[in-house]
């Protein structure tokens, strides 16, 4: 069977098929993550790393993930993103409770040794289960004491992910429109719906207005077609900017390039280097010259140099 190449590489991580984790500069991987948190940083944005790990991981392992990553602070990591679901490996070794204490864990050691570093605690919606009986649904996690509650007490920001569309058994096996145990597909208000029951849960669990960002959206081009998922696109984000949600504090769009349907690229399963721009390209980059996503920008009183001024490259997170 053909999994285009590295994609959903069945051999990494019990299934995960996430690309590894490598502290050491050894070997074919080495750092790159710590390459893509500088080419980030480079382009002046804040990286947000996700992370899926081992809830037995030792806390050795934990204190060399935390000081590999103080350097590019300011930035934040997802610990174990949607965390409430069973489709991760590990939701499915290791208890809902388990999860949640590991995460404090590592929270705790981050906090120590990477303080620049924010905890990302990821809650999955579940819109695609708006209208079903409670009884056909799989069980997820709650947000109860014994499960996942503390972890999202804990966490220094509270995040949201939820497709409006999703062919999540990509790439195999290939979609068909006739079998839709592959595929979910939820009214753009049913989203909204699931974002804002979110955000009420997250209150009342922390005791006060909590922010939320949204850090993956997204509508499944191979579901609803290319056209359906640039419409989609642009309603959303005008949403976002004119809808007066002032808890909703960042979106994280997923993603550039995908061989699947979530691309604003489509990138060939065989060639990674031949893609095809798609029509939510062009709207994404349209809507996002809105001014609610523009930079704000403080002048101060004019100063005149005595001499040309330069900016000095001096490492990921500053300059000079």
């Amino acid at each position: 069977m053909k999994w285009h190449g590295f994609y959903r590489n069945n051999s990494l991580n019990k299934g995960d098929g996430y690309f590894p984790f490598v502290l050491e500069n050894e070997g074919p991987w080495g750092q790159f993550f710590l390459r893509q948190i500088e080419d980030v940083r480079s382009h002046g944005q804040e990286p947000l790393l996700t992370l899926t790990l081992h809830a037995d991981t030792p806390d050795e392992d934990l204190v060399r993930i935390a000081r590999s990553l103080s350097p590019y602070a300011p930035m934040k990591i997802r610990i174990n993103h949607e965390c409430n679901g069973e489709w991760f490996y590990f939701s499915q070794r290791w208890s809902y409770k388990q999860v949640s204490d590991f995460f404090i864990r590592f929270h705790n050691i981050l906090h120590e040794h990477a303080p620049g570093v924010k905890t990302v605690a990821c809650w999955n919606g579940r819109a695609e289960a708006h209208g079903q009986p409670l009884e056909t649904l799989k069980p997820w996690g709650t947000l109860a004491e014994n499960e996942l509650g503390p972890m999202f007490k804990k966490a220094d920001v509270i995040s949201f992910d939820q497709y409006a569309s999703l062919h999540w058994g990509w790439p195999d096996p290939d979609f068909d429109p006739h079998k839709p145990s592959q595929f979910f597909s939820v009214p753009f208000e049913v989203w909204w719906l699931e974002l804002e029951k979110t955000h009420r849960m997250m209150t009342e669990l922390r005791g006060g207005e909590v922010d939320i960002e949204v850090h993956e959206i997204n509508q499944d081009a191979e579901v609803v077609g290319p056209a359906e998922q640039a419409a989609w696109i642009q309603r959303f984000y005008l949403e976002v900017a004119t809808g007066k949600y002032p808890w909703l504090k960042n979106v994280t769009y997923y993603q550039l390039r995908d061989r699947g349907g979530l691309g604003l690229e489509k990138e060939d399963v065989d060639d990674p280097s031949v893609f095809q721009v798609r029509p939510s390209f062009d709207v994404y980059r349209e809507v996002l010259r809105h001014p609610y996503f523009g930079l704000p920008v403080a002048v101060g009183n004019a100063v005149t140099p005595s001499s040309e001024l330069k900016t000095i490259w001096t490492g990921p997170c500053s300059s000079t």
